[in-house]
């Protein structure tokens, strides 16, 4: 698979049932974006407490979507591991000493850059704070909190220093859409099955040098897009929508059949 792969298969894509549904999401952003960057804001600017934005974005639903009911953290693709559980396992597992330094944190790191560089900054002082997180946690401590019967184990990874790179993007287009493209685990796995990989993805990199690169993709792709097809399109259109297809139809589906 290489970056020409993706050029071809757009068409496809545009062509699919998961096009249609991926319009409605980006439509419910549109629509609900204000909600979002309110909470946000009114985090940032300590007029709600850490634990409110959570409850608050958690709480927020999304009622006029063609295909269900969903809460927006679905609508952002921030349900799983890299989103809202992240957000209460951090939450959850800092010390109460330690919860003004996340506080802190958050505050500076959900607050949107203004460019790339200072984006992978960002991203690197999140990462490195889960990775104090993590080292902080022992198996009594896990007795002692909300989730008693998770394994050590099980927690550790979930607290994990690369989810950095979906959970803070996250907070930044839900205060404005498009400026940053969210990197999802679907995202990653295409980038991994990609001819050239070493120019977008290096293992030793830290997450934010690893982000950038990400960047760097979605501006190149969605140059090529344009010429291929005249289309103008978003880092939504690429990372929230195109490579989730790519990865559910040509690298999830072909691992089943291998099977």
């Amino acid at each position: 698979m290489d970056i020409n792969f993706l050029i071809e298969k757009w068409k496809e894509f545009e062509d699919s049932e998961n096009y249609s549904n991926c319009m409605g999401y980006v439509r419910a952003r549109e629509k609900n974006i204000s909600e979002t960057n309110k909470l946000i804001k009114e985090f940032i600017h300590s007029k709600i407490r850490l634990k409110d934005l959570k409850t608050g974005i958690a709480e927020l639903s999304e009622e006029e979507l063609e295909i269900e009911k969903k809460r927006i953290t679905s609508i952002w693709g921030a349900d799983g591991s890299k989103g809202m559980l992240l957000f209460n396992l951090i939450i959850n597992y800092s010390s109460k000493d330690k919860l003004n330094d996340l506080d802190k944190l958050l505050k500076n790191c959900f607050s949107v850059p203004n460019n790339i560089n200072e984006a992978a900054t960002k991203i690197d002082l999140f990462s490195i704070h889960l990775e104090t997180i993590s080292d902080s946690i022992t198996p009594e401590k896990i007795k002692e909190s909300k989730y008693p019967d998770k394994s050590w184990k099980y927690i550790k990874m979930f607290i994990n220093p690369t989810y950095s790179t979906a959970f803070i993007p996250v907070f930044w287009d839900m205060q404005e859409l498009d400026k940053f493209p969210i990197y999802y685990t679907s995202c990653e796995k295409v980038i991994k099955e990609i001819d050239e990989k070493d120019k977008y993805y290096k293992k030793f990199n830290s997450p934010g040098e690893n982000y950038k690169l990400f960047y760097d993709f979605n501006i190149k792709l969605i140059k090529l897009l344009k010429e291929a097809y005249n289309k103008k399109l978003h880092f939504s259109d690429i990372s929230t929508n195109y490579l989730k297809y790519i990865d559910e139809v040509y690298i999830e589906k072909v691992k089943l059949i291998k099977k």
